[in-house]
């Protein structure tokens, strides 16, 4: 699936909502994201609030390649260049 800007547009709007989300613990928040999906969320925005964003968002991406494959997960809460390459280089 192409997940181009328009195509991501359109899924927030046919969603109606943009669940956003952080928790340091990375297989909580793998949990809460499955847990979203299984209720028919398919744009989600894990949110840069804390020490353990970049590694939990890398880790979110890594199981999305073997389940959730249509998920639109993005990243949100980008203060700086630095973090903002950061995230781009984790699949941003």
């Amino acid at each position: 699936m192409t997940k181009d800007k328009e195509t991501t547009i359109a899924a927030i709007k046919n969603q109606g909502m943009l669940p956003l989300f952080y928790y340091e613990d990375a297989q909580v928040s793998l949990e809460i994201v499955r847990a979203l999906y299984k209720g028919g969320v398919r744009v989600f925005e894990y949110t840069n609030r804390g020490k353990a964003a970049l590694e939990n968002f890398k880790f979110l991406k890594k199981a999305l390649k073997t389940e959730m494959q249509d998920l639109f997960l993005g990243i949100g809460t980008i203060k700086n260049k630095k973090e903002l390459a950061d995230f781009l280089a984790a699949d941003a």
